[in-house]
């Protein structure tokens, strides 16, 4: 479904627009909120109520853009509450991780999440093994030779499937302004 079309949906109240936009948007917002909180549990609950939240005022939203700035600021709200919070149940020591979470490392988490999700978006575009053997090579740190014995496939195999991966991937982050670093 289009952008344009997503927020229509959204607005008009159709769950099945916010469960698009979740299944999207759901795995960066908790990368960014991880970052923050250093826990799995608290980000995860701290991004459904930005869901929550999200869907409460779904009619103000226009655009995909607006709504995900909505779904970031709300998650950074709610996460720099945590740790207010908790530097006030803990003056010393676990107190300290809240002065950490500055608007520079914010800002550098919500950037590392929109990334990593633009990433794993375009390793889902690859072919099967091809992303199969991108992902252990890259991703994992694994060595030809390991993944070759691992698939048992020969190392030419994997070194052919590692540069198509590359050339499709430089592509396709070229085309939407990311520069790929991995080689």
């Amino acid at each position: 479904m289009k952008e344009t079309d997503l927020i229509a949906a959204l607005k008009k109240g159709e769950e099945a627009a916010l469960r698009q936009l979740f299944e999207q948007l759901y795995p960066r917002l908790c990368y960014f909120a991880r970052g923050i909180l250093q826990h799995d549990m608290e980000a995860e609950d701290v991004v459904q109520e930005a869901f929550m939240k999200l869907w409460r005022h779904r009619q103000q939203f226009n655009s995909f853009a607006a709504v995900r700035s909505f779904l970031y600021i709300s998650a950074r709200h709610a996460c720099l509450n945590i740790l207010k919070h908790q530097r006030v149940v803990h003056r010393h020591g676990a107190g300290l991780q809240a002065e950490a979470a500055d608007e520079l490392t914010v800002a550098h988490r919500l950037i590392e999440a929109e990334v990593a999700g633009q990433l794993r978006e375009a390793l889902n575009k690859l072919p099967p093994g091809c992303r199969q053997v991108v992902e252990l090579g890259y991703l994992e740190g694994m060595r030809n030779h390991e993944i070759a014995s691992q698939l048992r496939v020969s190392v030419n195999t994997i070194k052919t499937q590692k540069a198509r991966g590359l050339y499709l991937l430089k592509g396709w982050f070229k085309a939407i302004g990311i520069l790929l670093l991995l080689l």
